[in-house]
């Protein structure tokens, strides 16, 4: 996550934000990694919503649950299924979100 914010922070910085305040975007990349002792664990997709307001810091990211791809359909099926259950649940309901203020 760390990564993401320097990357976006450079990516704004190198723009002219002359009279605009808000940045969005529908097409984000969100990735998520975890170490674990039998098998790491990671994903990814580029179907994440970010805004930024240039005025006050803000950034919001908001990612439906299940575009998240695995290198392993495995992986895939029992995050889905199992973990999160993203097929008995609304899409619209089945989002992570962050939000960052700053300090």
């Amino acid at each position: 996550m760390k990564h993401i914010g320097i990357l976006l922070l450079a990516w704004l910085s190198s723009l002219n934000l002359a009279g605009q305040t808000l940045f969005a975007s529908k097409k984000a990349q969100v990735s998520l990694f975890s170490s674990a002792p039998i098998e790491d664990i990671s994903a990814a997709t580029s179907s994440g919503n970010v805004i930024y307001n240039a005025a006050t810091g803000e950034l919001m990211f908001s990612v439906p649950i299940n575009t998240f791809k695995f290198p392993k359909s495995l992986m895939q099926e029992h995050f889905n299924s199992d973990y999160l259950e993203s097929d008995k649940y609304p899409v619209l309901l089945l989002r992570a979100k962050f939000k960052a203020n700053p300090t």
